[in-house]
């Protein structure tokens, strides 16, 4: 793995090697897994570019991942105020078990990958919001009837239908009397 090699055991004897181990099994917030993906596919990268991507603040992230050994700084760019580059390093491919960045799955991969039922404004890594909005968000305009608003999945619904689970049809609500 990642120029090097890798010693492996059978899963029945994973416990007692990992009580072996004085490191805890590497965990990742959805923050730092989407910092890392967009450093991955777009290094060399600045603290800049991954907050516009993001849309929030990312300095804290960067750290984590600098502290984790799985980002580095790799340079400067040679711009006004000459802004950190960022890289993975070598601990990211053993941990995703890539022998080489050539081997991270393409946005097409990923688009393949994704489930079918998944939000129309999901963003995967490797494409951008346009609408500079995180989330599903949506505005109300002004002819809506009865006041419509949004659900937990941030789908349009009226005063009239109640909220439905993803994948499911809204529940017509009885007519008031």
């Amino acid at each position: 793995m990642a120029g090097g090699y890798q010693l492996r055991t059978l899963p029945q004897y994973a416990p007692y090697v990992q009580q072996t181990l004085k490191e805890r099994p590497l965990r990742l917030s959805q923050a730092a897994l989407e910092t890392l993906a967009i450093v991955a596919y777009r290094q060399p990268v600045t603290r800049a570019e991954v907050e516009h991507i993001r849309g929030v603040d990312a300095g804290a992230v960067v750290r984590s991942l600098i502290e984790r050994k799985l980002i580095r700084i790799s340079g400067h760019r040679e711009v006004p105020g000459r802004p950190m580059l960022y890289s993975t390093t070598k601990r990211f491919l053993e941990v995703f078990e890539l022998e080489k960045l050539e081997d991270l799955p393409t946005l097409r991969d990923l688009r393949e990958l994704a489930p079918e039922d998944a939000p129309a404004g999901a963003i995967l890594p490797g494409s951008e919001s346009t609408s500079g909005e995180e989330g599903g968000a949506s505005s109300r305009s002004d002819g809506d009837e009865q006041g419509s608003a949004t659900d937990e999945t941030g789908r349009a619904r009226s005063g009239r239908t109640s909220p439905a689970p993803p994948g499911e049809a809204p529940v017509a609500a009885p007519p008031a009397e």
